[in-house]
């Protein structure tokens, strides 16, 4: 069994602090994960806690589909790599490395309250430590 260096929270104490940054979910949402609402809470996640709201994504991805020789053909794939590597970013500080794109399309409830848990902790920590920076 995997060790991780935060604790795995219960899924109230997720919902709550989701509820605190002003992400809705239910109960259902971390019980029985669908792609769709787990992407849109990675999107908050990522919004509120590494400052990059959905419009910098895609305008970052749209700059970078210019350069492409069709790039009519990747104006969906461009931006879902520019939200992957984001998601990437924030997981990987909070100390998940195995994260991809399966935990997005799709999601198991217990890998989804494990990196729930991870972004809370480190989110938490952050919060913590901020005022002295």
């Amino acid at each position: 069994m995997s060790q991780y260096s935060f604790p795995l929270l219960p899924l109230r104490e997720i919902r709550a602090t989701l509820s605190e940054l002003e992400i809705q979910v239910v109960d259902e949402d971390l019980a029985n994960p669908m792609g769709n609402k787990v992407r849109l809470i990675y999107e908050q996640l990522i919004d509120v806690l590494l400052h990059m709201k959905r419009e910098e994504r895609l305008q970052a991805a749209l700059n970078a589909s210019e350069h492409l020789e069709y790039p009519e053909l990747h104006e969906e794939s461009v931006p879902t790599i520019a939200f992957v590597k984001a998601c990437h970013k924030l997981l990987s500080t909070s100390g998940i490395t195995d994260f991809g794109m399966k935990d997005i399309l799709q999601p198991e409830a217990r890998r989804l309250r494990r990196n729930l848990s991870a972004i809370i902790n480190f989110a938490k920590f952050r919060e913590d430590r901020q005022p002295g920076y």
